[in-house]
Parts: structure tokens; sequence; C-alpha cells
């Protein structure tokens, strides 16, 4: 019922418990290096947080990411005194809403207490019976893997729709869930004056066919994926909004007559919403629990609806308010997930992608495979020591699996076939992390995915500009550099093929919106290495404007970012391709009235110098 939301907190709760460190599980490090290690973790925890939550890209498997979590976690517990106010382990949820766009949720949205094996349902059916000695009733439901909202009906009408967010606060998506024909806009029956209820917005397996089929759709890893980016759409089709479906999983406002959380979900029905009951399953024990489970993967593959567990809760509603919430998780519930799914498929080719900084990445491409619900056909090897690892070519058979229902990955070699058939291969060309600012023959594909990071969220957050539209755009000559996307015409993008004349008109007005960003903001778009959101912060902090940081030493600079970060900031400025850049968007107007920055451009290039360089 709960996707991979909010897994740090499960971690925290389940995996490494407070006051569970002794003295010799810490590491010996003095408090300048603790911190340091503290914020570099917290870094990448949000910055992954982000990549799943809101760029809908992840990069990391839920395996990996609890890793992270974990470290985190245990270096904090260790460190109490250390732990900052804005620790992702102090959140519930996603971070980066707008609070102008957000509504306030009527209690927490808590997250759950979960486990890879039965160790979190134990723990929560211990937890009963240490405040009752009767027999417990459980309610036992399928995981969804979807997007977890809270709805309101005033006299029978939708009248706010809001998704988790940070827990307290969740974006407000009212207007696209009174487009879903799969909520009630207005209630049968004898229906309460006020209705407060959760569940998840998920994708149906069969109605997947039915979502556009755009470069931008097709990219997303999965079917929560694809929820997600059609709930937030301004303008997502009918057919995309038909592949959505609801399942309630709880009512807040429940009568003092109602005792049940199975008598709560069937009134529901009554009063329009889908029925929940036929995915709702009852034991009493945990012998019963493992028999659901055990049928429930067995089936899994069967469901129209993408799942990675079962979700176990008290079904007794006064015995929910004894036992009560924690401040991450409620104490009357839990999860038990899934292993992940696997298929068998063959390695067609072994190719190289290549990232904004310039950085190879093996990528094998598969015999297509149907894997819970999702085509697999590429899957990301990460560097050249893990296709070493593997001894992977072209031929081999392969076993892969969705770790977490997200990232497909290669976990065995299942039949090689011979190695002196096939040529490994080719080792990848190293290229420097500050080349490819402008497109050109040597340089497409790294240009292509430095203007995808320049436009994504990370970036300048340009909607309507994927892989595809840029690469059309790139291709037409429309787009040689970074600092030509913003002074795009309406009437240049209609020209090129694909592109219509609405799609045209919502590109430039993105564009037109986008020609007012912070200096700071354009220095994350341009996607230097190592320079990520913590480290924009701790610079913006420490200097003035944009300008002050080109008067900085690299031993400055690494005082107050890090060394890695100072040594690739001051690379950057140093490079023939930062000058000419930053020239350019000066030129434009994007980077205000910067005198420091203006004196460093004219001694090094002069203000009215062209743009772009390789």
């Amino acid at each position: 019922m709960l996707s991979r939301l909010f897994i740090g907190f499960i971690l925290l709760i389940t995996t490494l418990p407070a006051g569970s460190f002794a003295a010799s599980d810490c590491p010996l490090l003095d408090t300048s290096t603790a911190k340091t290690q503290l914020e570099t973790l917290s870094a990448e925890v949000l910055y992954h947080n982000r990549l799943y939550y809101q760029e809908l890209r992840p990069v990391l498997s839920d395996a990996e990411y609890d890793r992270l979590y974990a470290r985190l976690v245990r270096l904090e517990a260790c460190f109490p005194l250390l732990v900052s106010v804005d620790s992702p382990t102090r959140r519930v949820g996603a971070e980066g809403v707008d609070p102008k766009l957000t509504l306030a949720h009527a209690q927490p949205m808590l997250s759950l207490t979960s486990s890879a094996d039965e160790t979190a349902v134990a723990a929560l059916l211990q937890r009963v019976k240490k405040v009752t000695e009767g027999k417990v009733l459980y309610l036992v439901q399928p995981k969804f893997d979807g997007l977890p909202v809270e709805l309101l009906y005033l006299q029978g009408k939708l009248v706010a729709a809001a998704t988790r967010g940070d827990g307290l606060r969740g974006e407000d998506v009212t207007a696209q869930a009174r487009k879903l024909d799969a909520l009630p806009q207005k209630l049968r029956g004898n229906y309460p004056p006020r209705l407060l209820l959760r569940g998840e917005i998920y994708a149906r397996k069969e109605r997947q066919e039915n979502a556009p089929q755009t470069a931008a759709a097709t990219a997303y890893a999965t079917l929560r994926h694809q929820a997600v980016a059609t709930l937030r759409s301004q303008d997502a089709t009918p057919k995309a909004l038909a592949a959505l479906a609801f399942f309630p999983f709880m009512q807040l406002s429940v009568a003092d007559s109602v005792l049940s959380d199975r008598d709560s979900l069937r009134a529901l029905k009554e009063w329009g919403f889908a029925d929940p009951l036929p995915q709702s399953w009852s034991a009493t024990s945990l012998a019963e629990i493992r028999e659901l489970f055990a049928t429930a993967l067995a089936q899994r593959s069967q469901w129209p609806f993408a799942a990675d567990g079962i979700v176990v809760k008290v079904d007794d509603l006064l015995l929910r308010r004894t036992l009560g919430d924690g401040s991450r998780a409620p104490n009357w519930a839990a999860a038990w997930k899934f292993p992940a799914a696997t298929v068998q498929t063959t390695v067609t080719e072994i190719l190289w992608q290549t990232g904004r900084t310039g950085r190879r990445t093996p990528v094998a491409t598969l015999a297509r495979r149907e894997l819970a619900g999702i085509q697999i056909e590429h899957v990301t090897l990460h560097n050249a020591a893990e296709l070493e690892r593997l001894d992977l070519i072209a031929g081999d058979e392969v076993l892969v699996a969705l770790s977490g229902d997200v990232i497909p990955q290669i976990v065995a070699v299942t039949r090689r076939i011979p190695r002196r058939a096939v040529l490994a291969p080719a080792a990848p060309v190293v290229v420097s992390p500050h080349a490819c600012y402008r497109s050109g023959v040597d340089c497409s594909a790294q240009f292509l995915s430095r203007a995808l990071h320049f436009t994504s969220p990370a970036g300048l957050n340009i909607a309507g500009l994927g892989r595809g539209r840029l690469q059309a755009l790139t291709a037409a000559g429309l787009v040689p550099d970074l600092p030509s996307l913003l002074t795009l015409k309406e009437e240049e993008i209609a020209a090129v093929d694909g592109f219509g004349a609405k799609t045209a008109a919502r590109i430039a007005a993105a564009l037109q919106s986008a020609r007012h960003p912070q200096p700071w903001r354009l220095l994350a778009a341009l996607g230097v290495e190592s320079i990520g959101p913590k480290t924009l912060a701790r610079l913006q902090k420490h200097y003035a404007t944009l300008g002050a940081i080109t008067t900085a030493t690299a031993p400055e600079l690494a005082s107050v970012i890090g060394d890695r970060s100072g040594a690739a900031l001051s690379s950057f400025l140093a490079s023939p391709a930062a000058r000419p850049q930053l020239a350019a968007f000066y030129r434009l107007g994007l980077l205000g009235d910067d005198e420091l920055l203006k004196d460093w451009l004219e001694q090094r290039t002069g203000v009215g110098a062209s743009s772009g360089s390789r």
C-alpha cells in the first residue's frame, strides 16, 4: 500500500532502533570528521530522495538506498549532538514541495514499519500481545505501489486532494483528482457530511497501454512513476487518466459506532468507492499471516496492479487507539516486503552511455521481457568494474531482478557463450568533466545529458523538454549550447518535426519563465561535477554573490565545501568552458548586476565575447 516512500524511517525503526548501539559499534572519529561525514551522508540521502520522489528517475535500488540510509542513521546514533535539525532522518516523506501549492493534513501521514522478512510483522504481534491477552484480528492487504493521497469530501462532494508530501503537508492535486473516473466526485447513499479518507492512486497494468507513448511517458521506471506523473500533469490525456485507479485503505472520519477497520472500509463501497475488501484478508496469528504472504507472493504477477508486499493492520479501531502512533510510524501496522521479482533474458548488446560530466557508464541491452508489469530492455551496469565482475558479453543469458519494484539489475549470469566468439566491449573513453558545453560531432551524447540536467527539476525545471524533444531541437541546429535554449522562439520550435503549435507554445512559455533564475540555481543547472544542492547552499551562505567565488582560491573553496567539491569548482572556473557560458548568460541578463562577475568575465573573455566552448 505504501511504496518505497519513507524507507529511511522504516530502517530507523526496524533495523536500527534507538539505543541499540554500543560504544564499540561506533567509528573512532574526531568531531570535525564526524560532522563532515554526517553532512556528506545527509546530502547524498537528500539527493537520492529528490531523484526518487520529485524527478522520478532513481539511480539506486531500494537495497542500495537502504544501506546508504542505514550508514547515516548509525552515524547519527553515534554522534547525537552533531545531528542537524534538517537531517533526512527527521523528515517523513519527500521534500521540496512549494508551500503555496500544498494542503495541510488533518493528521500526520506516517510511514509503515517494514522488513524484507517477517521481522516487522512479528514485532507488531509482540507489541499487541503486551496490551491485550485476547484473540486479535488482523486485516491483511496488498502493499500497493502507487501514490498515497488524502481526500476530503464535504456534503458528499470532493473538495480537496493532497499527496503525502512531508507528512504534514502534501501537494495539492485537487484539480487532477476531480478528473479521475476512479474517484467518485459526488458520494451516493447515506454518506456522512464530512468524509476524510486515505488511499493509494495507482496505475492499472491492463490499462498501461492507454498511457500516451511519448518519450517522457516511456522514461518512467515503474507503474508508480506513471501514476505520479499523470496525477501531477496539468494536461494529462483522458486515456492516461483512465489508466489510474484508487484503493482506499483508511477512513479517518470514522463514526464512534464503527469498531473495526473492515466495517469502515465496507461503508466506502456503499458511498461509491471501489470495494477494498476483495483485496483484504483476515488473520489471527503469525502462522496465518505467513500463509497469506505465500499466497500473495504466488499471485502477485496476476494482480492488475503493482505491489511489493503485504500490509498487516490491527482491525480493532479501539485497540489501534490504545497502541497509538510513533513519531514516524503507527504502532498498529507493519509491512512484509516481497523478495525481488526476477526474469530470465539474453544480453543482445553492451553500450556505453555518456553522462553530462563525460563519465561513461556501461548499459546492457536485453531481449525484452516483462517483469512485474514493466517491460525490461536496458540495465545499467554502473561502472566498468561491475561489467568486469560479471564478465558479461552479448549472447550471455542473465537473471534480472527488479529490486524494490524500481530498478532492474542483473543479479546473475546463468549461461555464458564461448568467449573466443565475441569481442569484449570497447573500453570507456576518458572525457574531461568540463567538456561538451557545446553540441558537436564528438559531443552529441554528453551535451544532450548536460541539456537534460539543465532543464530538469535539479536545474531550471523547464517543463516539456525531455530527451526526445531536446534531441530533436539539437539536431535541428537550434540548440548549439545551453544559453541558446533560453532564446528559442515559439515559431522556431513549432517548425521542428514532431512539435505541434500547442506544444511549442507551452515550451516557449516554460522557457520564458525560466529566464529569471537565481544565479546560484543557474550554477546548479550547469551541472558542475560534485556540486550538488547542499554544496550550493554552503556557497550561497558563505559568498554574497556568484562573482565572489571567482576571486576565491582553491584552498578557500575547499575550506567551505570540502576538498573534492572545492577542487571541482576551481577546475570548472579555470576551464575554457566556464567563462564563455557565464558570459552568455550574463549578456542574457540572467546573472543580475554582479560587478565582481562582470570584472572577472571582462578580464578573461570580454562580456561581449561569443559564448560557448568545448
